[in-house]
């Protein structure tokens, strides 16, 4: 081997270790690149209200979670909470909503805490921890958030209150009585809606409710969706055929209607809404934007039919028989 092979071998010996080196250290960056985007899909925010109260009181954790696509798209596991010293957990809830707009589906899932104290004191929330199973071809993850400090104090006594903070108990006082002007307010405008209410029919208040229906599936609340659609329902049968809808379950609602002479397409469309609604309530998935157009559709089958049958008994003609 010639003298000069020798010398080049040796060069390149010296620098292959940081060649070596720099190919591993971009290969790493490149893997970290592309999961981060996978994990930075997930929101994770937490809100306590309020952030001091009284024993006799409670305080509201709320946990949100955002995430890009529709409900099917993670799988969220329980948050986990901080060591609540001094509190106790009275109810929790969880709610699913999905949103559309120019960019594609977003599904928002809330979870609620109510805080009941035990004891006075103060006990961070710093470390709530969300975690979920990612879909096909993603990996899953978690986030830890802080929802604050909540701090537990003993309520003075009222005359000392009084005396000690004139500013705050005139302030109260003056609150108190805004609300009940408030509330005064609200129960005659209450009244007036009422009123309002006994002079559309059946049918009228079903459309009515159906535009309002209407709104709630466009902004994808799944949750006021599946009450109000399945209430309105239910309220038309009830002032229509005078059948206590509110208190049957959905195949005592059919039966009863069809043993009312109701239309059958009425009927149908009727067993369609409270079956999906039911499924929507209590089952474990979460419907599609197509889904609920659906619905929509059969809700204004029932109203459009309740007119019809409307008009030919106000016209004195003869309501036509079951299909």
């Amino acid at each position: 081997m010639k003298r000069t092979d020798v010398t080049v071998l040796r060069a390149v010996s010296k620098f292959f270790p940081f060649v070596l080196c720099i190919l591993l250290s971009g290969s790493a960056v490149a893997v970290a690149g592309a999961a981060a985007p996978a994990a930075e899909r997930v929101d994770v925010s937490a809100k306590l209200a309020p952030s001091r109260i009284h024993p006799d009181q409670e305080a509201a954790l709320e946990i949100t979670v955002t995430y890009p696509g529709e409900g099917r798209a993670l799988a969220l596991e329980a948050p986990i909470l901080p060591p609540l010293d001094g509190l106790r957990v009275a109810r929790r809830s969880v709610s699913t909503e999905t949103r559309w707009d120019a960019s594609g589906a977003a599904t928002v899932v809330r979870y609620a805490f109510s805080l009941v104290p035990e004891k006075t004191g103060t006990v961070p929330l710093d470390s709530v921890r969300v975690s979920w199973t990612g879909g096909a071809g993603e990996v899953g993850g978690s986030r830890v958030t802080s929802a604050g400090v909540l701090r537990v104090v003993k309520r003075p006594p009222v005359i000392g209150t009084l005396i000690r903070h004139p500013v705050r108990s005139s302030g109260g006082i003056a609150l108190l009585a805004l609300g009940a002007v408030v509330l005064a307010w609200l129960w005659r405008r209450r009244k007036s809606a009422e009123e309002v209410q006994v002079s559309l029919g059946p049918a009228e208040t079903l459309e009515r409710d159906w535009r309002r229906l209407r709104d709630l599936a466009r902004r994808g609340a799944l949750g006021p969706f599946s009450d109000e659609s399945s209430r309105a329902v239910r309220r038309f049968v009830r002032e229509r055929y005078g059948i206590p809808a509110d208190r049957l379950p959905t195949p005592g609602v059919i039966g009863s209607l069809e043993a009312a002479g109701a239309p059958g397409d009425m009927a149908a469309a009727v067993r369609g809404v409270l079956t999906f609604v039911d499924d929507m309530r209590f089952g474990l998935w979460v419907p599609t934007h197509p889904e609920l157009e659906i619905v929509l559709g059969e809700i204004e089958r029932i109203w459009v039919a309740g007119r019809a049958v409307e008009a030919l008994s106000q016209g004195g003609g003869r309501i036509p028989p079951r299909a």
